[in-house]
């Protein structure tokens, strides 16, 4: 059986076969919110979502550094506090106090971004598909208006990020993973969106849809199914084990830490140059600048680049795009 291993005081993850291991991920957005029918406020808008990874070794000594941090910033501690809640001097303050944590315990950070307009554009053009598909004749079965149905941006960012989790874990060869996810407080509603996303991501069998139509020759209610199933070569098949896709909200010194990461990596992004602005966002590329860029793990960084992201989703303006 493999061990944890330390190097150079930085935990490593390395060949752990057999005993689960024990994580948190603590994860927070910034930037652009809502749903895929909204586009851009101003040029190259996007949403973006980071993470902290924090292994289960060094766990109490972490959360115990975290929420002195909160303790510092928000003494009172009368409401939940997030970085846009302070002045300048002190939100340049709060950074570095989480980015020094962050390299003192040698915690893998992570992040997934989308550009609002690229998600927009995605959905008009698949709303124009249905709309072109549609029979315009009556047809004997009827199942009623069809439903627009809306991409969240908070969803695929969190589907993003936990996909880079994973590849982590695999790229580590963790097996089984038992893994503790919190956020900063929001709605039930997108924390079941949230579950529902890891769930499916993580599940690997067949996809059965149920419908239901009325027969307009009998007028009586018939039902129906359709079951998607693909057989995945073993080299695509995930062979981490995840325990825990349950996402509970936390305001805690952690999800502080990681709203500190989400605001800077937008900053980033607001900030770009003009022919930056609409460049790929999950690259290493994209966050070099960062003070501690060197945290972060993506899918990007390979060298397909991110395909649903930066390609399918990419800006109209972007040059992969063109």
């Amino acid at each position: 059986m493999g061990e944890v291993v330390k190097t150079n005081e930085r935990i490593v993850l390395n060949m752990v076969f057999e005993r689960t291991i024990c994580a948190t991920l603590a994860f927070d957005e910034s930037g652009a919110k809502g749903y895929a029918n909204q586009q851009e406020k101003f040029p190259g808008e996007v949403g973006v979502v980071a993470g902290i990874l924090i292994h289960e070794e060094v766990a109490d000594k972490t959360c115990a550094v975290f929420q002195e941090i909160l303790s510092k910033y928000n003494p009172n501690s009368t409401s939940k506090l997030h970085i846009t809640d302070l002045d300048a001097a002190t939100q340049e303050a709060l950074r570095c106090d989480v980015y020094e944590a962050i390299v003192q315990f040698q915690l893998p950070c992570f992040w997934y971004a989308l550009h609002v307009q690229g998600l927009f554009e995605d959905h008009f053009a698949l709303q124009k598909l249905l709309q072109t598909t549609r029979s315009t004749s009556s047809p004997r079965f009827k199942r009623g208006s069809p439903r627009e149905v809306k991409a969240l941006l908070h969803e695929k960012l969190f589907i993003g990020l936990f996909a880079n989790v994973l590849a982590l874990f695999e790229s580590r060869e963790i097996v089984n993973v038992d893994l503790l996810i919190k956020t900063d407080r929001i709605d039930k509603a997108i924390l079941k969106r949230f579950e529902r996303a890891a769930e499916e991501f993580l599940d690997d069998g067949a996809q059965v849809s149920s419908v239901s139509a009325l027969d307009t020759e009998t007028d009586k209610i018939v039902t129906g199914s359709v079951t998607i199933e693909v057989n995945y070569p073993d080299s695509l098949k995930l062979r981490t084990k995840v325990q825990g896709t349950k996402v509970q909200c936390s305001e805690d010194g952690e999800t502080l830490a990681a709203d500190v990461l989400a605001n800077s990596l937008n900053h980033l992004y607001v900030n770009r140059c003009p022919d930056d602005k609409y460049k790929p966002l999950n690259e290493f590329a994209a966050i070099q600048q960062h003070p501690i860029a060197q945290y972060f793990h993506s899918l990007g960084n390979s060298s397909g680049g991110d395909i649903v992201g930066d390609r399918l989703l990419a800006h109209p303006n972007s040059p992969k795009s063109r």
